[in-house]
């Protein structure tokens, strides 16, 4: 299970979201600065990375990831579902009844 552990709204060019992951089924790991874009009709997500200059042109090169690419890409989807889930978990808190009883005093 992929847990959204904190989440910061950005909204700032195709810069969406960042936000930090823990992966409960691997002893609690965590990934922190990921970066959630979205430029229509597409989203994406980085994992932290450091920016690298050469011959005049900028990449940036991933902390962290699998070394098999179809591995990486499916990881990231799940991570897009997971924060899919969150997203609409906090537009539509569950709601808390609370019943109201007598004070006995």
């Amino acid at each position: 299970m992929i847990e959204i552990i904190r989440y910061n709204e950005i909204k700032k060019g195709s810069v969406s979201a960042n936000f930090a992951i823990k992966l409960n089924k691997m002893m609690g790991f965590c990934i922190h600065n990921m970066t959630l874009f979205e430029k229509e009709p597409k989203r994406w997500i980085t994992f932290p990375s450091v920016k690298i200059e050469k011959d005049g042109k900028t990449k940036y090169l991933s902390h962290c990831g699998f070394e098999n690419f179809e591995l990486n890409e499916e990881f990231k989807v799940e991570i897009i579902k997971s924060l899919d889930n969150y997203i609409a978990d906090k537009k539509h808190p569950e709601k808390t009844i609370h019943i109201q009883e007598e004070v006995p005093f």
